[in-house]
C-alpha cells in the first residue's frame, strides 16, 4: 500500500491577510477628509446665495435679541403679572396727559381686568349700553356727553373702556357696596331739604346708584392697594 504523502508544515499554514500599516490608514483618513471637505466646499459654492441669506437672517435675530434685552423699554413700557404693556399702547394713551398718570392708569386697568378674568366676570354689551345711557341722562343727553368728553380730551373708545372697567369693579366689589332700603330712606330723609345736583330723591333707583357710587369710592382704594401689593409689576420707562 502506498503511503500518503505528508504535507509539510509550510504548505499547511494558511496565507495571512496583509495587515494595513499606520501610514496606509492615515492616508485613507486624509483622503476621506479631503473628499468630505471638497464636497462641502462644492455644496457651499453652489448654494452661496442661500447660505448668505441664512447668515444675514441669523445676525438680524441675534441683533434683535440683544436690543430686546438692552433696550426693552423701546417695546415694553411695563409688565403686569407677566402681561406686557407695549410702548405703543402707552403712547396712544399719552396725548397731552401726564405720562406717569397715564401709565399708572393703564396698569390699574390691566390689574382690574386680570382680576375680573380670574373670577370669570364678563361685561355684556347690554350692561355697557345701559350704563352709558344712564350717564347720558345724568349729564343732559348724548350731545352734552360728547361735549364733556371733548373738553376733557377723552375719546369715545376711552370712555367705553372706562365704563367697562367701572362695571368690572362694581361686580368685583358687589358684596361690599350693597345698599339696604333703610340706607336709602335715611339718605332721603337727611337730604330732602338739600338741592343735590343730579340726584332725584323721589327715584329710589337713582338714590341707590348714588349710594353705591359713594361706597364704591370709599372701598375701591383699599381693595386696589391689596391687589397692587400682590401683583408683579415691572416699570421700564
Amino acid at each position: 500500500m502506498a503511503r500518503a504523502k505528508k504535507t509539510s508544515k509550510k504548505e499547511e499554514a494558511p496565507k495571512k491577510t496583509p495587515t494595513r500599516t499606520k501610514a496606509s490608514r492615515k492616508k485613507k483618513s486624509e483622503n476621506t477628509f479631503q473628499s468630505y471637505y471638497s464636497a462641502a466646499g462644492s455644496n457651499i459654492s453652489k448654494n452661496r446665495t442661500l447660505y448668505l441669506r441664512l447668515l444675514v437672517a441669523l445676525l438680524i435675530i441675534v441683533a434683535l435679541g440683544a436690543i430686546l434685552v438692552i433696550k426693552k423699554n423701546w417695546f415694553v413700557a411695563a409688565v403686569v403679572n407677566n402681561q406686557p404693556i407695549s410702548t405703543l399702547e402707552y403712547y396712544q394713551n399719552l396725548k397731552e396727559k401726564d405720562s406717569k398718570q397715564v401709565l399708572n392708569q393703564i396698569v390699574q386697568d390691566k390689574l382690574i381686568t386680570q382680576e375680573a378674568n380670574r373670577k370669570g366676570i364678563v361685561i355684556a354689551q347690554s350692561d355697557l349700553d345701559k350704563k352709558t345711557s344712564d350717564i347720558e341722562k345724568q349729564v343732559g343727553g348724548k350731545d352734552q356727553l360728547k361735549q364733556e368728553l371733548q373738553s376733557r380730551n377723552i375719546s369715545e373708545a376711552e370712555f367705553k373702556n372706562q365704563i367697562r372697567i367701572q362695571l368690572m369693579v362694581e361686580k368685583l366689589l358687589a358684596d361690599k357696596i350693597k345698599i339696604s332700603d333703610k340706607e336709602i330712606e335715611d339718605f332721603v330723609a337727611k337730604n330732602k331739604d338739600n338741592n343735590l345736583t343730579g340726584v332725584d330723591l323721589s327715584n329710589k333707583d337713582a338714590v341707590r346708584n348714588q349710594l353705591q357710587n359713594d361706597k364704591l369710592n370709599s372701598q375701591f382704594q383699599s381693595w386696589y392697594q391689596g391687589l397692587e401689593k400682590n401683583a408683579k409689576i415691572y416699570i421700564f420707562i
